[in-house]
């Protein structure tokens, strides 16, 4: 049997946090920067990291509100989310052009690279290769040039996710979330979630299943928490209901929700099946249950476990105890039983 050694990353007490996407992994340092590392084709994953090449460059409060406070991998890009609750958006952010328009996608894609990496043309070059299908190809390479061009553009988006006193561009969905207050991200498979402070989740990207509808999902006060899994998405209601929306095929999403008032307190999306931490400490799953990753009924006994997270075909769950149980799809032993 060949033993697997889990590759050693950052320093002792480096770390605060962690998110994984489909190929590639983001950090959140204590210092309130990003680390990254895995596949950078699409520049997902800059090995230089994000936030702090120039956190120098600024005065002590501008320093605090750049500071990250959450990470979210999604397929081929990433999300930060800042102190003072604006978006970061990086890697293939073409899915950002079913937003705000394609001279703002590629105005986003080169906005992150040359403020988040010190203004270098080479940089921006390399990281804002996105096609609008998000191919890369050479000759959709952008520099400083396509960077002017985009600035002196009359469209009102690009003045507003686009400031030069920021370390990366915010993606926003409206005009009446510009206060930047958001609390929770998610990334999906070339789709972005948000939980703005009103309550309500604000989505931009792939909508080809109604996991992101451009009009957003709830209204004021409803959700605590949002998740987005391949082309699902799920929501956490604040009376501990569980709303479901997008690619209900194998039932992952059904647009009646899951739970009764007050049963859940934490959700994870996978590729096609979807978790709920009840209150009580066991866990629910539904949708595909082909490598047995979503097993109906309960998972575990009262008490037993205290977070949960969703996988392509497998899940996993964190014990009380502080152990971690297993179950579905074991290939690679992701998921030993």
């Amino acid at each position: 049997m060949t033993i697997m050694r889990a590759l050693d990353i950052g320093v002792l007490n480096e770390f605060i946090a962690v998110s994984a996407g489909r190929s590639h992994s983001l950090g959140l340092r204590k210092d309130g920067s990003v680390a990254c590392w895995g596949n950078d084709a699409d520049g997902q994953a800059p090995a230089e990291g994000i936030g702090k090449a120039t956190s120098l460059t600024y005065k002590p409060e501008q320093q605090r509100r750049q500071r990250f406070t959450q990470v979210s991998a999604g397929e081929d890009h990433s999300l930060a989310l800042r102190c003072d609750g604006r978006i970061v958006c990086w890697g293939d952010v073409a899915h950002l052009s079913e937003l705000f328009g394609e001279a703002v996608c590629r105005r986003n894609s080169a906005q992150v690279a040359t403020n988040a990496n010190g203004g270098d043309a080479e940089t921006a070059n390399r990281y804002c290769g996105t096609s609008r299908f998000g191919l890369k190809k050479p000759e959709d390479r952008i520099g400083t040039d396509d960077i002017e061009e985009a600035s002196s553009s009359s469209d009102s988006y690009v003045r507003k996710t686009c400031p030069n006193d920021g370390i990366a561009t915010e993606a926003h969905a409206s005009d009446e979330i510009l206060d930047h207050h958001f609390l929770r991200i998610s990334a999906g498979s070339r789709f972005s979630l948000a939980l703005h402070k009103n309550g309500r989740v604000y989505c931009w990207g792939k909508n080809m299943y109604g996991q992101a509808p451009p009009e957003g999902v709830g209204h004021e006060g409803e959700f605590v928490d949002v998740c987005a899994g391949d082309s699902h998405a799920l929501g956490l209601r604040s009376d501990g209901t569980v709303a479901c929306w997008g690619h209900n095929l194998q039932k992952q999403a059904p647009p009646e929700g899951v739970g009764q008032p007050g049963e859940f307190v934490a959700i994870s999306a996978g590729n096609y099946h979807s978790l709920a931490l009840r209150c009580d400490g066991t866990v629910a799953g539904w949708g595909s249950n082909s490598r047995g990753q979503a097993p109906p009924g309960c998972v575990g006994a009262p008490g037993e476990f205290v977070a949960i997270a969703a996988g392509a075909s497998h899940s996993i769950a964190v014990r009380f105890d502080g152990t971690v149980a297993c179950w579905g799809e074991n290939k690679y032993r992701k998921a030993p039983p």
